[in-house]
């Protein structure tokens, strides 16, 4: 059982490094395209004798401001419906198993009431 569980481990700890390591490589780009647009500032900030550090620091603080802020929103998208569902339990549309595995287009009828009153909402 022990060596299964760390096996297992190992797989889940692969498939979490991956999107890891694609946002890592998307800030990457992005602070790049930021760099690359702020050649005028740099220069800028160099004229007024800003050390390479201080231009450094600029980037490195807006690439973690950039990263807490996608965080913080990726957090609120995920917490926000549990919260709703917290709050009204009964709200929730209820699907039962033979409407998913029968052929993999009946949720859509399924959920229609829900996306109705989503939309909708209550009139």
């Amino acid at each position: 059982m022990g060596e299964t569980a760390a096996t297992f481990g190992l797989l889940f700890a692969g498939i979490a490094a991956v999107p890891r390591l694609v946002s890592g490589i998307g800030i990457m780009n992005i602070m790049l395209v930021s760099v690359t647009e702020s050649t005028r500032e740099i220069g800028i900030r160099e004229a007024f004798l800003a050390t390479r550090a201080n231009i450094m620091l600029q980037f490195l603080t807006e690439s973690v401001v950039r990263c807490l802020r996608g965080g913080a929103l990726g957090i609120g998208r995920r917490r926000a419906p549990a919260a709703r569902a917290r709050r009204d339990p009964d709200d929730l549309a209820i699907i039962p198993f033979r409407a998913v595995n029968a052929r993999r287009r009946a949720p859509i009828p399924a959920l229609a009431p829900r996306l109705a009153k989503t939309v909708c909402g209550d009139r």
